[in-house]
């Protein structure tokens, strides 16, 4: 064989691994963007070696491509309607673009379990779910205004993740839960900033008073009544407050019953295979129940809402807490998941007011009285059970039974 006969047969042979050693620059980065950003002007706000930013030069709508040599995705998170500014993104998303940046060889290889992108599997059939949450909460003013103060240099203590969290996914049921807290929240002397002030029992939720947002929000009753909501769902699962408050999901998860009767079941990641996990999160989406999620990463920890999917990109929709900022898709997975909060990865899912219906089966085999008014899904029911469904067959819809809507999520 001539040389250069056989310089070409490498060039053959070995064609697919140069092309993957070779480095991923900035014209790449933008045609991986506007998959999601269309054509419309775009510019590299970030551009690090690891990754990098682009977005609309005017408007808004971001994403973050991995430039990472074996990298098994390019677009690791995205928002429709987000603009970056670092100085005011979460730091969830900044410390684990921090990780990223230090990591310019990823070795997603290794460290995940199942192929994220498995074509075989039930994912193939899903279908986008839309952000659940309308709030976008924060952890300071209004939401912390009731929060203990440290004592030395009179500061007063931020809401906490897992609180914000907490409170968002109780503010999607307002509709169906107590109209008044069930216990005395309680007191207790640990954390920077002791909890002192307990509010009793019985004391009204005001629920008509909360916001989806308080940025232009004035009236002092609102604002008051947001602050007791995070104070009886922070303090009733007894975070350590701090500058940068902490506490665990799982109490939260506790507090939520405990206080407003929701029930909810708790899973960690470590015991699910890949697809497995995306598979409770999804179904729970599909069944309109926000999850309260949270993750670790070298001695820290985040809680965030997931509250939606998009089946283009198969990632997840984050609702951080932040007061929407750097809301948007990201993945779950073992290497680039909960935005690089991937160690312990856990959640608190199914979360919905107790005895809520989320399925014709269930209402059926709870043997509802005809012709009275139950929720399913939101939407209050009239039934009449003396009807027939095929209850194999049923998809989600409106059906009719003897002359009742019956709505399926």
């Amino acid at each position: 064989m001539k040389p250069k006969t056989l310089w070409i047969c490498l060039l053959l042979v070995l064609g697919p691994f140069w092309a993957q050693a070779q480095a991923f620059n900035d014209d790449d980065a933008l045609l991986v963007a506007t998959s999601q950003l269309g054509t419309e002007r775009l510019m590299i706000a970030v551009d690090a070696e690891a990754y990098c930013i682009v977005q609309r030069i005017e408007g808004s709508g971001y994403v973050i491509v991995d430039k990472r040599q074996n990298a098994r995705r390019k677009i690791i998170g995205w928002s429709p309607d987000g603009v970056w500014q670092e100085n005011q993104m979460p730091p969830a998303l900044t410390n684990w673009l921090a990780e990223i940046k230090a990591d310019t060889i990823c070795d997603a290889f290794v460290k995940t379990k199942t192929d994220i992108h498995d074509s075989g599997s039930r994912k193939d059939s899903w279908a986008d779910v839309l952000p659940l949450l309308t709030c976008h909460w924060h952890q300071a003013s209004p939401y912390n205004d009731l929060c203990p103060v440290i004592a030395d240099g009179n500061v007063k203590t931020a809401a906490g993740c897992v609180a914000i969290a907490a409170a968002q996914v109780i503010y999607f049921w307002r509709d169906f839960l107590p109209e008044k807290t069930l216990m005395d929240t309680p007191t207790y002397p640990y954390g920077a900033a002791p909890v002192t002030e307990s509010i009793a029992a019985g004391t009204p939720n005001k629920w008509e008073l909360l916001r989806d947002d308080y940025k232009n929000e004035d009236d002092q009753d609102a604002r008051a009544a947001v602050a007791q909501l995070v104070y009886v769902i922070g303090t009733s699962s007894y975070l350590h407050y701090a500058s940068s408050t902490g506490g665990q999901i799982t109490d939260a998860g506790n507090a939520l019953y405990a206080q407003f009767r929701m029930t909810s079941e708790k899973a960690v990641k470590a015991n699910y295979e890949q697809t497995e996990w995306e598979c409770l999160l999804y179904d729970d989406l599909c069944e309109g129940c926000p999850i309260i999620y949270s993750g670790d990463s070298k001695g820290d920890g985040h809680a965030v809402v997931i509250d939606g999917y998009d089946s283009k990109l198969d990632l997840f929709h984050f609702n951080f807490g932040w007061g929407g900022s750097g809301d948007g898709y990201y993945t779950v997975d073992d290497v680039t998941g909960m935005n690089g909060f991937n160690q312990s990865q856990q959640c608190v899912h199914r979360i919905m007011p107790q005895g809520y219906i989320t399925n014709i089966s269930e209402w059926r085999e709870m043997q509802k009285s005809d012709n009275t008014f139950y929720p399913i899904n939101g939407i209050p029911i009239k039934l009449s059970t003396s009807g027939h469904l095929p209850m194999n067959q049923l998809r989600r819809g409106i059906y009719i039974v003897n002359g009742q809507k019956i709505a399926i999520h």
